[in-house]
């Protein structure tokens, strides 16, 4: 009897039977790279795994002989060979919010009545919306090999230090500059600006907290939005109190030629474009830079002890407007769409 069917009778495969691995140094060196970067702390995704392996395909093996490419069905078997597995935290689902459905509805035969009524256009209708970007991007994963009781990862000990991004979007695509107000740093912003090293592109401020506030909202309206509009605008956000403050109200009559639209209360998650479909792709880009920082050697400060500073500024403000770049134009039209902000068919 032929060897695939001594023992179990299920078994059509001799054993050791499949496709070959492509190159043990390859997986090798791989494995031990992530060992190192485990023990030192430091993410690691199964994306940065894939960029790392053809990186290494073409020091251990001749590239003009043999092609690489490391898929998604390569990683697969690549992890399972060597024991590896993504470790994830858990979370509670959320409740589908159906006491809501009556408010979602209302804001959107709104926004289609002020659309007639004022005779806007996609690209005059802006969403925007302010979220917290931390200094210390923790993911809830990393790749690490099974069997591991514990699962570090190393940090710059900066995990409460934050600032607030605002993004902004018309509903033809353009992208406006985002703003960004930090924790505090009223003169390390100072300095970006007298030396001349604000990133192009970017809007830098600071507050007390780290928030926004009616002072900060009047700036935002003219460094974002701006005065002089020929055409009628309407602007969406949510009911954060300083968008509905009386000071707030008093600057929006000064020649914006602005309408406000505010989304109800708990339908963000719905109806606004930004909580729906851009601040998911954008902070996993700045997660993505990051880890290349966290992995890297550039770009680094530490302390006369040894320690390792947070990213500074300048480092934040680049890393914003390289995640704000890299979203998708047609995504931004869609959420749009999605979100009843503008009228259309699509599906994301």
């Amino acid at each position: 009897m032929s060897k695939c069917h001594e023992g179990d009778a299920s078994r059509k495969r001799l054993t050791g039977a499949g496709g070959k691995v492509i190159s043990e140094d390859l997986d090798r060196n791989l494995v031990q790279w992530i060992f190192m970067s485990r023990r030192n702390g430091l993410r690691v995704s199964r994306k940065m795994i894939r960029l790392k392996a053809e990186e290494v395909f073409k020091e251990v093996e001749d590239s003009s002989k043999a092609t690489f490419k490391a898929s998604r069905g390569w990683l697969c078997r690549f992890m399972t060979r060597n024991g590896l597995s993504v470790r994830r935290r858990t979370t509670a689902a959320q409740k589908t919010p159906d006491k809501y459905v009556e408010k979602m509805v209302s804001f959107v035969r709104f926004m289609e009545k002020t659309r007639v009524r004022l005779s806007v256009q996609p690209g005059d209708i802006y969403a925007m919306d302010e979220t917290a970007v931390w200094f210390d991007m923790l993911s809830n994963t990393t790749v690490d090999f099974k069997g591991a009781r514990s699962v570090p990862v190393k940090t710059t000990g900066h995990e409460k230090t934050r600032c607030t991004v605002i993004l902004t979007a018309s509903g033809e695509g353009k992208k406006l500059k985002p703003y960004v107000v930090f924790f505090g740093g009223t003169r390390k912003v100072k300095q970006l600006y007298d030396s001349k090293k604000i990133v192009a592109g970017t809007i830098a401020t600071s507050s007390v907290n780290g928030w926004m506030n009616d002072e900060l909202t009047a700036d935002y309206l003219q460094k974002v939005l701006g005065k002089l509009a020929f055409r009628k605008r309407i602007l969406v956000w949510d009911a954060y109190r300083c968008h509905l403050s009386n000071a707030t109200k008093q600057e929006l009559k000064h020649g914006y030629n602005l309408t406000t639209a505010v989304i109800p209360g708990g339908c963000t998650k719905f109806l606004q474009a930004p909580d729906v479909c851009w601040n998911k792709p954008f902070k996993n880009k700045l997660h993505e830079l990051y880890d290349s920082w966290m992995a890297g050697d550039e770009d680094k400060e530490y302390t006369k002890t040894g320690n390792m500073k947070a990213p500074s500024f300048e480092l934040m403000l680049r890393w914003i407007k390289l995640a704000w770049d890299h979203i998708d134009v047609d995504l931004i039209k869609k959420s749009f769409v999605v979100c009843g902000q503008t009228s259309g068919r699509c599906s994301l």
